[in-house]
């Protein structure tokens, strides 16, 4: 009963996140789409630009931030026009959600070309957005930060011994 009320209510909530998604100048329309332990890599590898926000389905805050979003990026199309925004449910996907280090409150991660970036400043569209602005027009190897897989990555590229 409970997964089903739950399943209810995460679809009046993508579905009045749909209808506020329409962008202004008639160009495409900008949603937000679930993402699952199903669809969690072939999303990441299918789109270079991807914003992850990992939330619960009664948060509020999340809603709101989900809205201011959808208009930021509608707004800005010609900047983020590539930019896919995802939403992944915390109580659905517990074990991808740590995997992904989105433990606690709302999260966020960006994804570029399937390399995520955690967000940890203010929760506020403005923000978010203006910390990956300055990525999303950049190509994978003109990107300043490289991920660091094994500790002889970091002691390359550190002055610690």
């Amino acid at each position: 009963m409970k997964v089903n009320l739950l399943i209810i209510a995460s679809l009046i909530l993508l579905s009045s996140v749909a209808a506020d998604s329409e962008s202004e100048g008639g160009g495409r329309t900008i949603e937000w789409q679930v993402l699952t332990k199903q669809n969690f890599s072939s999303q990441i590898h299918l789109h270079p630009h991807l914003l992850l926000m990992v939330t619960v389905p009664w948060s509020g805050e999340s809603r709101f931030l989900m809205k201011e979003l959808t208009r930021a990026v509608a707004y800005k199309q010609e900047k983020l026009g590539s930019l896919k925004l995802m939403l992944m449910y915390r109580s659905n996907e517990r074990m991808l959600a740590d995997a992904i280090d989105a433990r606690e409150g709302i999260t966020f991660l960006y994804y570029h070309h399937s390399v995520s970036y955690k967000y940890q400043g203010r929760l506020r569209a403005q923000n978010i957005l203006s910390s990956i602005n300055s990525v999303v027009s950049l190509l994978p190897e003109e990107l300043p930060l490289r991920p660091l897989n094994t500790p002889e990555d970091l002691k390359s590229v550190s002055c610690i011994n």
